[in-house]
């Protein structure tokens, strides 16, 4: 037994930590990679090289300069020059644009984890939903019964949750709104809630309006008026990212160790 309680209060947390240390891993690998192709690159000589072949032999007097295949080969050479100007410049950025999609995953990852997490609770625990683990609002979900009554029973657990999701939440109370519904919500420090409020707001503006700051990502976030005007490129740097993980972090390791608590509350002995 688990000191965090029954598996499966716990398998959304170890699910997130595997997604974390992977994407964590490839972006690591990502960087590595791309500062291995700035150091090693050799394409500027190559194509000076290329280019007094073509002055010696129009001094020669050839009609043609380049044959087919030459031209073939400097068009080649100059698609890799400009791969690797895009990786220098995403080098010597600090790689913003690699940090700036590996936000998007998190994110996701975190949501999967925490709605997951309740999930779990009301497919397994059976005083999820009784009267005095709830509030009125679940007592009075409308559902659609003959829909209902063809799911398992993780897909009834998924309905419920889906029709308790709050509608225009932002950062942490799109979760402890839905916490709150079973009694599961509780305190956030100020420095984590407020950089989760932030973390949404960039990643929403990365996945849904074209990655560029507008008004309402600066009216939301005022102090990040510092940092872009309207229709600059919104970018997570590395100090960011690193910011932003923790954050998310300690806010999913906060409520998973209130689901443990309540487990335990029920189970103090744990299972036969």
């Amino acid at each position: 037994m688990s000191r965090l309680g029954a598996g499966w209060v716990i398998e959304p947390y170890y699910l997130f930590v595997k997604h974390y240390d992977q994407l964590t891993l490839f972006l690591d690998l990502s960087i590595m990679g791309l500062k291995e192709i700035v150091a090693i690159n050799s394409l500027p000589t190559i194509i000076e090289n290329l280019a007094r072949i073509k002055e010696q032999r129009e001094e020669l007097g050839r009609k043609t300069a380049f044959t087919v295949e030459d031209w073939e080969v400097s068009s080649q050479l100059h698609r890799i020059q400009a791969r690797a100007d895009a990786a220098k410049q995403e080098v010597e950025d600090r790689f913003p644009f690699m940090h700036t999609q590996a936000l998007v995953s998190l994110w996701s990852y975190a949501e999967d984890c925490l709605y997951g997490t309740l999930v779990n609770w009301i497919a397994n625990e059976p005083t999820a939903l009784q009267k005095d683990h709830v509030e009125d609002k679940v007592l009075k979900i409308k559902i659609d019964l003959a829909m209902y009554e063809t799911l398992d029973r993780m897909g009834r657990a998924e309905y419920l949750v889906d029709q308790l999701k709050p509608v225009s939440q932002r950062g942490v109370n799109q979760f402890e709104n839905l916490l709150e519904a079973f009694k599961f919500k509780g305190n956030v420090e100020k420095d984590v809630k407020d950089t989760i409020y932030e973390m949404q707001q960039v990643r929403n503006v990365v996945a849904h309006r074209s990655g560029l700051a507008d008004k309402k990502l600066l009216d939301t976030c005022p102090w990040l008026g510092d940092k872009y005007q309207i229709g600059d490129p919104v970018q997570v740097t590395f100090e960011d990212f690193d910011r932003y993980s923790a954050a998310i972090k300690s806010y999913i390791r906060t409520v998973i160790d209130r689901f443990s608590r309540r487990w335990f509350e029920l189970y103090p002995t744990g299972l036969e």
